[in-house]
């Protein structure tokens, strides 16, 4: 009965040799000079058997079965093995899901054994898995070389499976011939899923680009994605480094290495950069305004001393007062951003405040539910409470605007420590903290507006309705009282925001950046 059949091999004297005996015996037979071409063609054509070298280029004997009985249309395939090392050594081809096993020697005794294997297979009888009795190996050389070479391979096998890098091989094509178990994890996929994919077309965007780009410069020598500007994949970022192989094949090696951790120092790192060179520039503008508005100040109150209220220039001079008044509450928020406001700091209990606060919002809007739910035994803080205040006052003024249809506003405070605040991107010192969350349902903020909103003067209100000095100020108090504070939101999800200030008593440092000593 004829048979669709598929030989393996990457020695063509054996393709033109199996070939041509299969079709002489009438089966319909395709051949693949390696495990990467085998598997491409088995996408659309399906064999009752397939005749697999042991050692190839471009995925191995051993792979290429396991691949193919991981891939749903093509795991019942009868699978004979060619190999004089597997069968002198009785490997049990069982182990990698072959169903049989020849040796390879003179041609006559190999085409012997092909037909008894294929007649076996007509009568579903389970063939032999060492051809060892049945086959005698000539040229003893040449099969010392083979044992030499596969214990070699054994050899580097063992030294790449132990590497905590990922080392990847790929064809000229950059399919993936090779990965190690490091590489696996690191990528996330299995073996029979990742073998044969492309490399490129692990990655999006720009980094496939990059990567592109690496791979078309490497007759230039061997390349690399440094680990300071790295390629993302699921979260993870990752510095590459690629170097062409010395052989006809024009194949590469990848070595794949996880910079995530160091991605995010470095993501910390220029976050607080930013912040610090935007409070620096604050200050500088406050302070600077600040010396204007006084010497303003100084020539009204003069000028006032000197006129009545029956002057029609009082009643202006009286506004110019005012406005003076409120550029000075401005200066004040940028100079808490800075952190160079003035601090009167005592021992008193965020719970009474937080109840003061939210007491006098009640009844501001009947669209706009408040609750609380505030620790009993709520430990003491040492701050400056006017400051405190602003800080509740900006964010119930922020959660409001988040809900002009109305919602709930919520108020926790809670006693924690260090390690409650893992995962953040801060690193707490250690120590115990009070916590004051305050929690809306409103409208939430997309990734682009949360990554700026503790910036001075960043605002997503119309003109002439906001500073957007509220937030920064928020961040500036928080900070300088050797605080921290997070911010969770998304579009439409509400937004939350966490606030740390250390608890009197507590063994949490003193922030050297603190203007509080």
């Amino acid at each position: 009965m004829s048979k669709k059949i598929m030989v393996v091999d990457n020695h063509p004297l054996i393709l033109q040799f199996l070939g041509n005996l299969l079709e002489k015996e009438g089966h319909h037979v395709l051949t693949a000079k390696d495990g990467l071409s085998a598997l491409e063609t088995m996408k659309t054509f399906v064999p009752d058997i397939v005749f697999v070298d042991l050692i190839m280029p471009n995925i191995s004997g051993k792979r290429l079965c396991r691949i193919m009985r991981k891939r749903p249309h093509l795991k019942d395939i009868y699978i004979v093995i060619l190999s004089a090392v597997a069968a002198e050594e009785m490997v049990d081809v069982a182990d990698f899901g072959a169903n049989a096993c020849i040796a390879k020697g003179p041609f006559n005794k190999m085409a012997e054994h092909v037909v008894h294997v294929i007649a076996q297979f007509d009568r579903q009888e389970p063939a032999s898995r060492s051809s060892r009795e049945i086959l005698g190996i000539e040229h003893v050389t040449a099969r010392e070389i083979t044992k030499e070479l596969l214990s070699s391979k054994r050899h580097f096998e063992v030294i790449l499976n132990g590497m905590s890098e990922g080392i990847l091989e790929i064809s000229p094509e950059a399919k993936i011939v090779y990965a190690n178990p490091s590489c696996l994890a690191l990528l996330g996929l299995p073996e029979e899923k990742l073998l044969t994919s492309d490399f490129v077309g692990l990655f999006n965007g720009t980094d496939r680009r990059r990567i592109e780009e690496v791979l078309d410069a490497l007759g230039d020598g061997p390349q690399e994605i440094p680990q300071d500007s790295p390629v993302t994949r699921n979260g993870k970022h990752f510095a590459l480094k690629v170097s062409p192989l010395a052989s006809e094949e024009q194949k590469a090696v990848i070595m794949v290495k996880d910079v995530s951790e160091r991605a995010k120092l470095q993501a910390k790192l220029q976050e607080a950069q930013k912040m610090e060179a935007i409070g620096t520039l604050a200050g500088g503008i406050a302070h600077d305004f600040n010396n204007l508005l006084m010497a303003i100040q100084g020539n009204v109150s003069l000028m006032l001393l000197e006129t009545d209220g029956a002057h029609p220039h009082y009643k202006r001079l009286k506004a110019v007062q005012e406005h003076i008044r409120c550029g000075s509450r401005l200066t004040n928020q940028l100079l808490g951003y800075a952190r160079k406001g003035r601090y009167e700091v005592r021992p008193f209990n965020l719970n009474e405040l937080v109840t003061d606060t939210l007491d006098r919002l009640e009844g501001e809007s009947s669209m706009i539910s408040l609750s609380r739910g505030l620790a009993e035994n709520l430990a003491l803080i040492e701050a400056d409470q006017g400051q405190v205040e602003q800080i509740l006052i900006n964010l119930y003024a922020n959660a409001c605007d988040a809900l002009p249809d109305g919602g709930e506003i919520e108020v926790t405070t809670a006693n924690v420590t260090h390690e409650e605040m893992k995962g953040k991107e801060y690193n707490p010192r250690p120590g115990e903290y009070v916590l004051l969350m305050v929690r809306d349902n409103g409208i939430g903020m997309d990734r682009k507006t949360l990554t700026r909103v503790f910036e001075p003067f960043f605002t997503t209100k119309e003109m002439g309705r906001g500073t957007g000095l509220g937030l920064a100020s928020v961040y500036g108090i928080v900070k300088g009282h050797g605080g921290y504070i997070d911010v969770e939101s998304g579009t439409g999800k509400g937004t939350t925001f966490r606030i740390f200030l250390p608890a009197i008593g507590s063994s949490v440092g003193q922030d050297p950046n603190s203007p509080i000593r």
